[in-house]
């Protein structure tokens, strides 16, 4: 068998078996698109308030930019705003168990030598340090974990000096490939071993 005949063979099989895992008998035990929305609940703390989160440390609260400087939130209004202690706020949100998601904060630290953490199931998935100056930029840390079925995330605002201001949370779902971007390939794919075998 020559070498064409040899990759229009394994790109038929390859076909064969994305079209059996496309047949709607086989969804059935797919495991489910998650949804990319974010999972967070006042997630810009856009409500002027902490609903949605509980906080477990501290007592920073929020600001509408009428701090020092009258730094403007990253979305909408109000950002959260920590001026002189460690605050602690978390949610414990459904996900899907197996899906990969992305756990990421916006925020500024005026002045410097202030640490942000991003914490998932009470342990520690990233830490900053203490930050250089940031006033007038903010800046987006992030980290991916592993749903199990309900998870609890956090951050925590360490600041010993000047302010920290964080904002626009997020938790979403990593995008994965759709079935039908999957077929699109396959037969993007087929196309061009079958235009091969035909040259050779």
């Amino acid at each position: 068998m020559t070498t064409a005949s040899k990759l229009g063979r394994a790109a038929a099989i390859a076909m064969l078996a994305l079209s059996a895992a496309l047949l709607p008998g086989a969804a059935a035990t797919a495991s489910p698109v998650p949804p990319t929305g974010n999972r967070l609940v006042n997630p810009s703390f856009e409500t002027g308030t902490l609903s949605g989160w509980t906080r477990t440390t501290g007592g920073a609260g929020l600001s509408n930019g009428s701090l020092p400087g009258n730094i403007a939130a990253h979305d909408g209004i109000w950002e959260f705003a920590n001026g002189g202690d460690t605050t602690v706020l978390s949610q414990t949100i459904t996900d899907i168990a197996g899906t990969t998601y992305t756990f990421g904060v916006w925020e500024m630290d005026i002045i410097g030598g202030d640490t942000l953490s991003l914490i998932f199931d009470g342990n520690t998935i990233l830490s900053t340090g203490a930050l250089t100056d940031q006033t007038g930029t903010w800046t987006y840390y992030s980290a991916q974990v592993t749903g199990t079925g309900s998870d609890t995330v956090a951050f925590s605002t360490a600041v010993p000096i000047g302010v920290m201001l964080v904002d626009d949370t997020n938790f979403t779902a990593v995008a994965t490939p759709e079935p039908a971007s999957l077929a699109i390939l396959a037969t993007g794919l087929l196309a061009t071993l079958t235009l091969r075998r035909r040259r050779t």
